[in-house]
């Protein structure tokens, strides 16, 4: 891992291009479904 301690985080697309395809499909289920919801309570 080439990440220095203290240094800024790393963008939030290098983090999903690092992360297991696995964790990609939890996150954007997880999001799919906040997303719903919010769009269910506006209407």
């Amino acid at each position: 891992m080439s990440e220095s301690p203290g240094g800024p985080p790393p963008e939030p697309l290098e983090r999903l291009r690092q992360a297991p395809i696995e964790l990609i499909g939890r996150i954007a289920e997880s999001s799919n479904a906040t997303f719903l919801v919010t769009v269910g309570e506006l209407d």
